[in-house]
């Protein structure tokens, strides 16, 4: 279930890329001006040039690492049991989970609730 956990973390990652503009719009002005926004790919390129981003960039950029690998630790077990037979990719993980957020752990919960709000 890895490839299913990382499909989580990629879409939480995407959720939180258009968050990091807020605190990193002047680095993705300059480094990342020309990468379309989605799929976690602002994110990527803001990490790729992490060595020049400003120091408040780098520090929300940990933050969402810190968030993303807190929502993998916190979701396995639920990803294991709502979803383990959904094929990873486009979404369908977050989407799945979504559908069983009632019945999801409370860790898990909220873990993408925080993902959410970076």
């Amino acid at each position: 279930m890895k490839i299913a956990s990382f499909t989580v973390i990629a879409a939480l990652m995407a959720s939180t890329a258009m968050a990091a503009q807020r605190p990193c719009a002047d680095d993705v002005a300059t480094w990342c001006k020309d990468v379309k926004p989605g799929g976690g790919r602002i994110f990527a390129c803001l990490k790729s040039h992490e060595e020049s981003v400003s120091a408040t960039c780098k520090e929300h950029l940990n933050q969402v690492k810190e968030t993303v690998r807190e929502a993998q630790q916190a979701c396995q077990d639920d990803i294991d049991q709502f979803c383990g037979n959904v094929q990873a990719g486009r979404g369908r993980m977050m989407k799945c989970l979504r559908r069983h957020q009632g019945e999801l752990s409370p860790e898990c919960r909220q873990a993408l609730q925080k993902g959410h709000r970076m």
